[in-house]
């Protein structure tokens, strides 16, 4: 066995490592962006059940201020150029924030806008509650992906430098 291949089994072996240490920062990354969704659609509510702002002027108070401000700077920019709530949300970078916390807010989305401040406080709730259970879904299924991954992609590394060997 020459050192070369040592060498490159060693490295095969780091790259399947590291492989799995960035899908697992990833995996941490959405369901951080879920959190801060969550509270960004908890924060309009409450906003909106002030009395205080409309959808609008939420969106610009959220680019300042939210965990997904990129998302409601785009958006406030897209409805200050004269574009309804889901067609400017439909133009924005949306957050990755994995796919079920994604389609919960492609819902709230197609819905926002259709009605009054007590309609559209409701819907933002309602929202904002499943949100959390999507968060917490992903809470607790995050340590069993992380080993997983963080084992598969180890065991893929050992059986190719036992190839390259």
């Amino acid at each position: 066995m020459s050192a070369a291949r040592l060498f490159a089994g060693v490295v095969v072996i780091a790259a399947c490592a590291l492989f799995g240490s960035v899908r697992n920062a990833e995996a941490l990354r959405r369901l951080k962006t879920a959190e801060g969704l969550r509270s960004d659609i908890s924060e309009a509510e409450h906003l909106l059940t002030g009395g205080r702002k409309d959808l609008f002027a939420i969106c610009e108070t959220l680019s300042f201020r939210g965990a997904c401000a990129d998302l409601w700077r785009d958006i406030s920019n897209e409805m200050q150029n004269g574009s309804g709530f889901y067609t400017a949300f439909s133009k924005a970078r949306k957050p990755d924030c994995g796919r079920e916390a994604a389609a919960e807010l492609e819902r709230l989305a197609a819905l926002l806008g259709k009605g009054d401040a007590a309609a559209e406080s409701e819907r933002l709730r309602d929202a904002a509650k499943r949100l959390g259970a999507i968060v917490e879904n992903m809470q607790k299924n995050r340590a069993e992906k992380c080993r997983l991954t963080s084992s598969l992609s180890l065991l893929l590394g050992l059986c190719l430098a036992l190839l390259l060997i």
